[in-house]
């Protein structure tokens, strides 16, 4: 048997800051707010540009060089009629490049899932789930995951996406 890590620090979005700070979610041009009944985020555009987003930056995946990996959140509510996102909903970026891009410009509730493979060159690097890009709209985020894609892969073999980082489900 094998445990499964859920490498995201705070997947329940309790400690988000308005500043950055490694390891914990922060947010840029936007403000949140948390729906503690349902570890639910919703991030609003306040600026109204294209950049309004929660960050989080990991300082170190050097662990995880070579591996295929999988980040996954859900899109759990667009309020109105806000479904364009300037830069994607989730872009992932290394040494500050943009990376990796989700569902380019459309959004629609759901899972997003982006699989890729840590660079070996690599200690960290960022993800951002983004708000719409009409000032004062907003897009509600739920159960972010970053684990191998194997291990992805076998826990939704049992209808299982997400757990929070405490549970550490054994898969055999």
């Amino acid at each position: 048997m094998t445990y499964v890590s859920n490498l995201i620090p705070d997947p329940q979005f309790a400690h988000v800051q308005t500043s950055y700070a490694g390891n914990v979610w922060h947010s840029v041009n936007s403000t949140t707010q948390l729906d503690r009944a349902q570890n639910a985020l919703t991030v609003t555009n306040n600026a109204g540009n294209s950049e309004p987003c929660v960050e989080l930056y990991l300082s170190d995946l050097s662990a995880y060089h070579g591996v295929n990996m999988t980040f996954a959140c859900k899109l759990s509510w667009i309020p109105g009629s806000a479904t364009e996102c300037g830069n994607g909903l989730i872009r992932l970026f290394v040494k500050d490049k943009f990376w990796k891009v989700s569902d380019g410009g459309t959004a629609t509730v759901g899972r997003k899932a982006l699989q890729f493979t840590v660079p070996d060159d690599t200690t960290g690097f960022g993800i951002r789930l983004y708000a719409p890009a009409a000032k004062g709209s907003a897009f509600q985020w739920w159960h972010p995951i970053l684990t191998r894609t194997a291990d992805y892969q076998r826990l939704q073999s049992l209808g299982v996406d997400y757990f929070d980082g405490d549970t550490m489900p054994k898969i055999e």
